[in-house]
């Protein structure tokens, strides 16, 4: 086995659209070799983003198809490339590291683990792939907060993803695992992150710790979310989303990362904004000190105020502002962000603007 296989497995990872940036530390070979054994790397180093059967892929890499299928069904279970579709006929592809690989290390992470991505985020991660537009995700604000007059895209409504799909399963949010694995964080809801698929079988494989979940379930986790004032995030797309993170900015490293301004495209604001009337704020303080998570609301005296260039439009102040005070406003028409139609969209808009060619990947 090639005593390269981890940097070519980096390379590869960074050929993608979302980026694996090349550190002056080498933290992130440090990842990949947690994450992966040499024949896994070597593996992953060859899959492509469009999906493929394992014959497909035992024919490209010289394998055994029967190997091959086992191979790559106990690759995509500990998260290391994606499996879709029922077990026969299973189709797989590469996986990004982030929102990817990372993610689906929560049931087998461990605090070396959290201390090397803490690092790799810190050094590279954040700052890299905030530089380019389009944003790999993109805020979904509270539905309750947007008044009834407003007009509202059907890829704004976070309930719609989860409506339309036909399989559901729920996971401990990685973020917040990672952070109480340092000893820090915070005591929101642990068991919260929603995935969801259009196939009834899309969650027949085991991974990442999740469990199979009811639409209900789902819908219910949402709402909870919200009165905990955690932010909705999910893929910058318009269609076929597959998750939704509910987000706090002292764990979240997408959060964390905007917060600290160190990238100012990793993540798209909704097209909503918070207002606050200022006859009818009673300086309660809620809004500011409980609930807006970026700190976009400050005091002005005897009301708040919002401070437009730090508000993601989330509207979890919005739902106890006790004087009714707060309220999501839609952005002017030129102001409207609509993101690309699906993944593939994305990928190939993200890939032009970084100036990736994905070679090897399609």
């Amino acid at each position: 086995m090639s005593k390269d296989v981890y940097q070519k497995l980096a390379e590869h990872l960074d050929a993608m659209p979302q980026g694996f940036p090349k550190t002056a530390s080498g933290v992130e070979i440090k990842i990949l070799k947690k994450v992966f054994d040499e024949a896994e790397a070597d593996v992953a180093a060859q899959m492509k983003l469009v999906p493929e059967g394992p014959e497909q892929v035992a024919e490209r890499l010289g394998r055994n198809p029967k190997e091959m299928a086992e191979f790559l069904e106990k690759m995509a279970s500990k998260g290391q490339i994606m499996g879709m579709g029922p077990r026969e006929g299973r189709m797989y592809a590469a996986f990004p590291f982030l929102v990817g690989i990372h993610e689906f290390q929560l049931a087998r992470m461990d605090k070396e683990y959290v201390e090397l991505f803490e690092h790799y985020l810190e050094e590279a991660l954040a700052e890299q792939l905030g530089k380019t537009l389009p944003a790999q995700v993109r805020v979904y604000p509270v539905e309750q907060a947007i008044p009834n007059e407003l007009t509202i895209l059907p890829f704004e409504k976070v309930s719609n993803m989860i409506e339309k799909a036909q399989s559901w399963a729920v996971s401990d949010c990685i973020c917040r695992k990672e952070m109480k694995m340092i000893g820090k964080g915070c005591n929101k809801t642990m068991n919260n992150c929603i995935a969801f698929s259009d196939d009834p079988s899309g969650f027949d494989i085991e991974y990442r710790g999740a469990r199979k979940a009811t639409k209900q379930e789902a819908l219910d986790l949402l709402k909870k979310a919200e009165e905990e004032g955690l932010v909705h995030n999910s893929w910058n797309i318009q269609d076929n989303h597959v998750f939704v993170c509910n987000c706090c900015t002292c764990c979240c490293a997408i959060l964390r990362s905007v917060k600290m301004a160190k990238s100012p495209h990793f993540l798209a604001k909704s097209n909503y904004f918070a207002k606050i009337e200022s006859d009818t704020c009673v300086a309660c303080g809620v809004c500011a000190d409980e609930r807006c998570p970026m700190g976009a609301i400050e005091a002005r005296g005897e009301y708040y105020e919002v401070n437009p260039d730090r508000c993601i439009g989330c509207g979890v102040c919005v739902v106890t502002c006790p004087s009714g005070a707060l309220s999501l406003q839609r952005k002017s028409e030129d102001q409207i962000d609509i993101p690309p139609d699906n993944i593939v969209a994305w990928t190939m808009e993200k890939a032009q603007k970084t100036g990736r060619t994905m070679e090897g990947l399609i």
